[in-house]
């Protein structure tokens, strides 16, 4: 498979870029239990793709610092599950429960003849995930005069902010996510429930930068976070949020806990009785109402953790809809 983005989209072409590689190990089991009742597939999987695109430094001779090359390589491990079973069969009812659950565990091997590359507020460096985030450590709030406090390469706390302090943290990229499904059906009628849900991922909320700013960003601009009146007041005062005219840096302090469960769809319908869609002059008809995007379940404080991008400014997030309808066969 050609993937022409790599790890660096926006950077200037190469002409002699070639075709990237994967080679994948795949093992997989398909079982059923109970008579059937219950059936799955569990499949481990080892892929590694080498001749990614990766920055690499050149001759300034050419016209520029750096451009694409195929010298990279990253490797995705993991397990996928997929499970299906009818929970409980009472008569006419019958609920059936489906699980889709992966492990992802993501590595990148090689750089060519570098270590890292820092790319923004991630950072591309072997032997760490993809998506890792690249900011100064958050140290909290000096309880004595309310300066903002930072970590240091070595752990010492200080007050001083140095992006040359600055660290790996996490992944935006989800190692675990899946989904799983609820139906419930009695006779014609039918509830299907199905969640969404990714797990261990961090998010930059970059949202915090601005709302809880008073020195870099103007207030007529910006709503500010109610959190913003447990600013350090008081010497002594044990908070954790800095005194409201330190100045404001991006930090840990920014990172959250993407994880989340959510409501994808929910749908009630029901299945009118052939004899009864026949005296209807129809062969079939169905009524259903539908919910989308419904509820979710996250400590995100952003519009939205399902968000493929490691920064998230205000991103307009997933629409809430309900659907009615009829599906009338003739």
């Amino acid at each position: 498979m050609y993937k022409r983005q790599g790890l660096f989209p926006n950077l200037p072409a190469n002409p002699d870029v070639q075709w990237e590689s994967q080679a994948t190990t795949n093992i997989a089991l398909d079982f059923g239990l109970f008579k059937n009742r219950i059936k799955g597939t569990v499949e481990v999987y080892n892929r590694k793709t080498t001749d990614l695109f990766v920055l690499a430094q050149v001759t300034r001779t050419t016209g520029f610092r750096a451009i694409n090359r195929n010298i990279g390589e990253m490797r995705n491990r993991g397990i996928e599950l997929n499970l299906t079973g009818d929970v409980l069969k009472l008569g006419d009812f019958t609920w059936t429960l489906n699980v889709i659950h992966t492990i992802n565990r993501n590595k990148i091997l090689s750089l060519g003849a570098e270590a890292e590359y820092v790319d923004g507020t991630s950072i591309v460096r072997v032997g760490i995930p993809l998506g890792s985030h690249y900011v100064v450590k958050w140290g909290g709030v000096n309880p004595g005069n309310g300066d903002p406090l930072y970590y240091d390469l070595d752990g010492n706390v200080t007050p001083t902010y140095n992006s040359a302090n600055n660290q790996a943290f996490g992944t935006f990229i989800p190692p675990k996510f899946g989904s799983f499904t609820n139906t419930f059906s009695y006779k014609g009628l039918e509830l299907a429930v199905f969640f969404v849900y990714e797990s261990q991922k961090q998010l930059f909320n970059n949202q915090t930068f601005f709302n809880q700013n008073l020195t870099g960003i103007p207030v007529a601009t910006t709503n500010k976070d109610s959190r913003m009146l447990n600013a350090w007041t008081t010497p002594g005062q044990v908070t954790d949020i800095p005194r409201l005219d330190a100045a404001r840096q991006f930090s840990s302090r920014d990172l959250e806990d993407g994880s989340f469960l959510r409501l994808r769809n929910v749908t009630l319908a029901y299945t009118v009785p052939t004899a009864w869609a026949k005296n209807l002059k129809m062969r079939s008809l169905r009524a259903y109402v539908s919910g989308q995007n419904v509820l979710t379940f996250s400590k995100f404080t952003g519009f939205d953790p399902e968000d493929s991008n490691n920064i998230q400014l205000s991103q307009f997030p997933v629409p809430r809809v309900f659907t009615f309808g009829l599906d009338l066969g003739f």
